[in-house]
């Protein structure tokens, strides 16, 4: 290897110029078979590592998108929902809405596609420059707050709920939506209208810190007595009320989005102030049970360290049930009887 060949592969290292160092003899020999100018083989030299960049580039962003699986715009059957607008899909495709800093919002059943289209929409938009990140409903509400800086575009997923299709095909989906302020510009697939988000959201969240907090008692208690365990019968007893709490929260909430589901929000008032009232009630008692058995089963600086995870565990923002009990109240009074209407 002469010197100009060796300086040569060293600069393009250099500059970082992987495809130029790795092409150039091969497209070399090629220009001179066909006699290509010396501007036509520098031309496409530069044009494969252009290509290439953005490639690599491109991978990237899909990959530091996170998305959970890779799903695009020509692996959705448009034929399985006759009244989704492929048109308008197709447009919204082409990211225009993104410089527009405009929401795209998907309602509808679960399994018609939403987060398929979401995430095709997201990879669109990787592959035209743009950085994304997928997220889901629970991460945003354990650690998102409005004032989180996030990629443009945010790429959203509301799962686990079933609602009636709506603004899935034939309606215009762009435009600004008030409480999707978290992004210069979102695309949210939903199968929940917004009314309920906020029920579901934060019922979501007490259920899922009721477990954790059972499953942090749970696990201190059978460190200390191993087998033993068995034996410790108010131990076991705390722990037991605290899984039936936490049991019984997940039934009153799905029985209260059910009501939701078939009567609409406005019919289900009632009951999801009851809901709320519960779920606050029940939260005092796993708390206050999972304190129990944190106090039986350590002490000491131990016993302070444990009790301070409690308390990170057991940190929510409570419903106001005070003003839910008067309108529970308020509405017995007027039916004569308590009633979920």
């Amino acid at each position: 290897m002469d010197t100009p060949q060796v300086l040569l592969e060293h600069y393009l290292k250099q500059l970082r110029l992987p495809t130029m160092l790795r092409e150039y003899p091969k497209l070399a020999e090629q220009c001179a078979k066909e006699s290509a100018t010396f501007e036509q083989f520098l031309l496409r030299l530069v044009e494969q590592e252009m290509l290439d960049r953005e490639r690599r580039a491109t991978e990237r962003r899909i990959k530091a998108a996170r998305f959970p699986v890779s799903k695009s715009l020509e692996t959705y059957d448009f034929l399985a929902l006759p009244s989704l607008n492929k048109k308008l899909v197709v447009e919204l495709a082409r990211c225009e809405w993104i410089g527009r800093r405009e929401n795209v919002l998907a309602l509808g059943n679960s399994g018609t596609g939403k987060t398929h289209i979401g995430l095709a929409l997201g990879l669109a938009a990787c592959q035209q420059g743009f950085r994304v990140r997928f997220t889901t409903a629970a991460a945003l509400e354990s650690g998102m707050t409005p004032d989180t800086r996030f990629p443009n575009p945010l790429v959203l997923d509301l799962p686990q709920t079933t609602n009636v299709l709506q603004n899935f095909g034939g309606e215009h989906c762009l435009g600004g939506v008030p409480t999707l302020t978290l992004a210069q510009a979102l695309t949210v697939s939903c199968n929940v209208v917004f009314g309920e988000i906020g029920l579901r959201l934060g019922a979501a969240k007490l259920v899922a810190q009721a477990k954790k907090l059972g499953l942090f008692a749970a696990g201190s208690a059978t460190q200390k007595y191993m087998q033993a365990i068995q034996d410790q019968q108010e131990v076991m007893g705390a722990i037991a009320d605290m899984t039936i709490e936490t049991y019984a929260m997940e039934s009153a909430v799905l029985r209260a989005q059910k009501l939701v589901e078939s009567k609409g929000e406005k019919e289900a008032t009632l009951a999801i102030a009851m809901t709320r009232v519960y779920l606050t009630q029940a939260m005092e008692k796993i708390e206050a049970a999972a304190k129990r058995v944190i106090a039986a089963v350590a002490e000491g600086d131990m016993l302070r360290t444990q009790l301070a995870i409690l308390r990170r565990l057991a940190k929510y923002e409570p419903f106001n049930t005070i003003e839910l009990r008067q309108k529970i109240a308020q509405r017995a009074i007027e039916v004569g009887k308590y009633s979920l209407a």
